[in-house]
C-alpha cells in the first residue's frame, strides 16, 4: 500500500508548496499541508522569531516500517542548506488518516550542521527490536524538562549538549527573568502524540510532541502582570496591557534515536509558544 514511489511522489508533490508557504509565513496555506499541532508549533517558532530555510534542497530519503492499512506514514529525511550555506536537515513525518484524507506533515524537525540518519531510502523496513521502549522517550524528555525548571538543574540523563542544551538554558533563563520581574509561574510539561518507530541504519528514529502549560500571575499580591508595550516580556502573542494572569501553551515538536544497545538521544526540538491568553487587570 506504501512503498518509496508513493512516498517520493507525495513528497515532490507536497514539500515545495508547504516549503514556500512557510518561507513567505502564509499561515492560511500552511494549514493546507500541516496538521494541527504543527501549526501550532510553527506560530510558537514564529513568535520567537527563529527564522526559516530556503525552500530548494539537496536529498531526500525515506523510511516507512511495513503498515496493512489506514493511517499511513512515512518519515522524509530532507537535507538542505541554511541561508547561511550550512548543511540542514529535517525530519518530516507525512500521515494520511484515511483513504478520503490528505497527506499532512504530523512532525516537523529541522537541525542545522547535523549529521542524516539516513543514507538510503528504507520503505518497508521493520524498527529493530529495541532493549528500551523507545516510544518512552517522550515521556522522559518531558519530565527531564520539568526537572531542569522546578530545581533549575538539569537530570543526568543526556549530556548537556547541543539541542539538550539548548532547551535547558531556554527553560533556566525564562525562569531567572520572571523570577528578577517579581513573577510567579506555575508550569507543567507532558508528552504529546508520537510517531511510528522508524528503522535508519543506526537502529530506531521516532517523533514527538513536548507539551508545556504555563499560568504566569504577579509574586507581589494585587500587582500586575505588566506586558510592555513593546510585547518583549510575552512575545506578540499577547497585546501590551495590566493582566491578572497570562496563561501559555507551548508545543515543541522532537525527534529521538535510539541505538540497538538501548541509549537514547534527543536530535533537535522545532515549536514554541503559540498561545498566550491574559485575565485582563481590574481597573485600580
Amino acid at each position: 500500500m506504501l512503498n518509496a514511489a508513493t512516498a517520493r511522489t507525495v513528497f515532490k508533490s507536497l514539500w515545495p508548496k508547504f516549503a514556500l508557504a512557510y518561507a513567505t509565513g502564509d499561515i492560511a496555506d500552511i494549514a493546507r499541508y500541516a496538521d494541527a499541532d504543527v501549526q501550532n508549533a510553527i506560530m510558537g517558532w514564529f513568535y520567537c522569531a527563529c527564522g526559516t530555510w530556503p525552500t530548494a534542497y539537496q536529498q531526500v530519503n525515506f523510511t516507512a516500517p511495513p503498515q496493512a492499512g489506514y493511517p499511513l506514514s512515512f518519515l522524509a529525511e530532507v537535507q538542505a542548506k541554511e541561508y547561511s550555506t550550512q548543511p540542514d536537515v529535517i525530519e518530516v513525518v507525512y500521515t494520511k488518516d484515511t483513504r478520503r484524507s490528505p497527506w499532512l506533515i504530523a512532525y516537523l524537525v529541522p537541525y542545522v550542521n547535523g549529521t542524516p540518519l539516513l543514507d538510503d531510502t528504507m520503505m518497508n523496513a521493520p524498527a529493530p527490536k529495541s532493549a528500551v521502549n523507545v516510544s518512552d522517550v517522550g515521556n522522559q524528555l518531558a519530565a527531564f524538562y520539568q526537572t531542569v525548571y522546578d530545581t533549575g538543574v538539569p537530570p543526568t540523563t543526556w549530556p548537556q549538549m547541543g539541542a539538550i542544551q539548548q532547551e535547558t538554558d531556554r527553560i533556566v533563563s525564562s525562569r531567572e527573568v520572571l523570577s528578577e520581574d517579581h513573577l510567579a509561574e506555575t508550569l507543567a510539561y507532558t508528552a504529546g502524540p508520537h510517531s511510528l518507530d522508524f528503522a535508519n541504519p543506526q537502529g530506531d528514529l521516532m517523533c514527538g510532541e513536548i507539551r508545556s502549560h504555563s499560568v504566569v500571575t504577579s509574586a507581589n499580591r494585587g500587582t500586575p502582570v505588566v506586558q510592555p508595550p513593546d510585547q518583549s516580556l510575552f512575545t506578540p502573542a499577547l497585546p501590551p496591557g495590566s493582566y491578572s494572569s497570562v496563561t501559555t501553551d507551548s508545543l515543541r515538536d522532537t525527534c529521538w534515536g535510539v541505538t540497538p544497545d538501548g541509549t537514547t538521544q534527543p536530535i533537535s526540538f522545532f515549536g514554541g509558544d503559540y498561545s498566550r491568553v491574559g485575565v485582563p487587570a481590574p481597573p485600580s
